[in-house]
């Protein structure tokens, strides 16, 4: 029976990731324009065109060269951004600004493209939906995606050396697939937000690879959390964590415990997953009031939790 629930549980997270990624714009949508930063030419002068016209969006840019400038994407519908040849769009606010803002807007889809620098890499907020593929976020002073009262579909993007990698917040939600956060200083941040991960590599960060905090929902499928300067993942303040796994997530060689559940925190393993060999003892921490770990039998390190007893 037990087989049964887990597998059902796998089938729901993959179902949820790959769905959004299938429910997505297709590839190319509406008008194309070509862009060459290198040329002189600028993502936003194309941008305030499509915003003028008639449609308020349905348009694919197609971007060459890089681009030193800090993009606002506002109100527009479908527009889809596509790098080729190692485009590159550049903070020039001193790391004061976001340098891609998607605001007010739906169905905008970031594609191949290295963003570098500024106080946000790339901003989703206020009731916007967003894609990014294959994308790289590097050296933020703040978060390299920053997601707040909006959704984000992430697959195979690469957020380094950014204060955060990633940050969800204010009920945002992130549907993540095969990313990588690493050399940031946290992984990622969830503050009551929904995060669903399957495939990610968390590795490398110099504080938390996951920190959720503040009723925040995390489902997470195969991860590998590894090598992170102090704990592996940090479930706190009222949140929840549901492991569903096909193969199992790893937790381990993390500087603190490999996963810490604090107040009022509930925890369901698969029975699949490895937390072991991390420098922090017990690999398993449970402390503070009220938190419930189920299923933890077969972790494979060392843990203080009771299993399935409530504190």
């Amino acid at each position: 029976m037990k087989k049964l629930e887990i597998l059902a549980t796998v089938a729901y997270v993959c179902l949820v990731v790959s769905s959004a990624f299938a429910d997505r714009p297709i590839n190319r949508a509406g008008a194309s324009y070509k862009v060459d930063c290198d040329q002189g030419q600028t993502i936003t002068a194309i941008l305030k065109a499509i915003a003028n016209g008639p449609n308020g969006g349905h348009a694919t840019i197609d971007v060459y060269g890089t681009c030193k400038e800090n993009v606002l994407i506002q109100k527009l519908d479908r527009v889809i951004l596509v790098g080729h040849n190692g485009a590159t769009i550049q903070d020039v606010s001193n790391n004061t600004n976001y340098v891609v803002t998607v605001d007010l807007s739906t169905f905008i889809d970031l594609q191949n493209l290295t963003i570098t620098g500024g106080f946000i890499g790339v901003g989703c907020i206020e009731m916007s939906s967003c894609t990014m593929e294959n994308d790289v976020v590097q050296n933020a002073l703040g978060a390299g995606l920053h997601i707040a009262r909006s959704n984000v579909i992430s697959n195979g993007n690469t957020f380094l050396n950014d204060s955060t990698g990633v940050n969800v917040q204010n009920g945002g939600i992130l549907l993540s697939q095969s990313d990588t956060m690493s050399g940031n200083v946290i992984g990622v941040n969830v503050l009551g937000a929904n995060y669903t991960a399957a495939g990610n590599v968390i590795q490398n960060n110099s504080r938390f690879g996951i920190r959720a905090y503040n009723n925040a929902t995390l489902r997470l499928s195969d991860m590998t959390v590894t090598n992170n300067g102090g704990t592996g993942i940090s479930l706190e303040s009222a949140s929840t964590i549901n492991f569903s796994d096909g193969t199992g997530t790893s937790i381990s060689g993390n500087g603190g415990h490999g996963m810490q559940m604090l107040d009022q925190t509930n925890a369901v393993f698969s029975g699949l997953d490895t937390i072991s060999g991390n420098t922090g003892q017990p690999d398993l921490y449970c402390g503070g009031n009220y938190w419930v770990a189920t299923n933890i039998a077969n972790i494979g390190g060392t843990t203080n939790c009771n299993p399935g007893a409530k504190h």
